[in-house]
């Protein structure tokens, strides 16, 4: 079973198999060269010590459930064979896969933002959640005709050179899910006020949305560097912080920056 997501070729396997669902079967892909990234799960009696494994554990039952061992481009995931069904569903898997660390190894950054398309380029709005993202993606949908790609995350990195915002796979709470690749427009930092004003970031300013945005896993360390490197090859990208209202004037003002 293989999936395209932005520019990786991912490559999975598993006894017994996996459950897709929708939003993964968008991102099935048919090409047989060699895989970027392979990810093996197996079922065992008994989770083995490794050194360098990594173990999730289960505050229930007090124990771990499964471990991941990296080897290059291939992990491996072993699960206990008293958890099945557990994990043959990929979503259910997404914090042991860790696919935005996976997709680092491509130069690609996983960014909570809801992504529209607007005149065949993209457009990401970034902020906490609660924040209005998605309202701020609804008013251009409205006022605008635009579309909205998916409401929780994108996938953005350079494609030949010019920064891209791909689709992903999950969307939180989102109904909207479509995989999707788009030259990338802009990056919208959101916050609420009174008034509708935005400027557009440089530097260290730009590097810091685009961090604080990006979804990092813990258990490695070593990513830090590679989310600041893969950043600062975006940093072309208009970077725009926008205080706004849940109103057209917020569209008509991104509007005008955008020229």
């Amino acid at each position: 079973m293989r999936f395209l997501i932005g520019d990786l070729l991912l490559e999975l396997e598993g006894d017994p198999g996996f459950e897709v669902g929708e939003r993964w079967e968008l991102f099935l892909s048919d090409r047989r060269d060699d895989a970027d990234y392979r990810i093996t799960r197996s079922y065992v009696p008994a989770l083995p010590q490794r050194e360098g494994a990594h173990y999730f554990y289960d505050g229930v039952k007090c124990r771990n459930y499964a471990m991941t061992c990296e080897h290059g481009n291939h992990l491996e995931v072993l699960a206990l064979q008293e958890t099945l069904p557990w994990g043959l569903k990929l979503r259910q898997l997404y914090e042991e896969f860790a696919l935005p660390h996976i997709l680092l190894l491509k130069e690609r950054l996983v960014l909570h933002a809801s992504y529209i398309c607007y005149g065949d380029r993209a457009i990401l709005f970034t902020a906490p959640s609660g924040t209005g993202k998605s309202t701020q993606a609804e008013l251009w949908r409205l006022h605008r005709g635009a579309e909205i790609l998916n409401g929780d995350r994108a996938v953005i990195g350079l494609r030949e050179g010019v920064p891209y915002a791909f689709g992903f796979p999950m969307s939180g709470s989102s109904d909207h899910c479509v995989n999707r690749s788009l030259p990338l427009c802009a990056v919208v930092h959101l916050s609420q006020g009174p008034e509708n004003v935005i400027r557009r970031l440089k530097g260290r300013e730009a590097l810091r949305v685009l961090l604080n945005g990006t979804y990092s896993d813990p258990k490695h360390p070593e990513d830090f560097i590679r989310n600041m490197n893969t950043a600062i090859s975006l940093l072309d990208t208009p970077v725009f912080t926008l205080s706004c209202r849940p109103d057209v004037g917020a569209v008509e003002a991104l509007e005008e920056a955008l020229g």
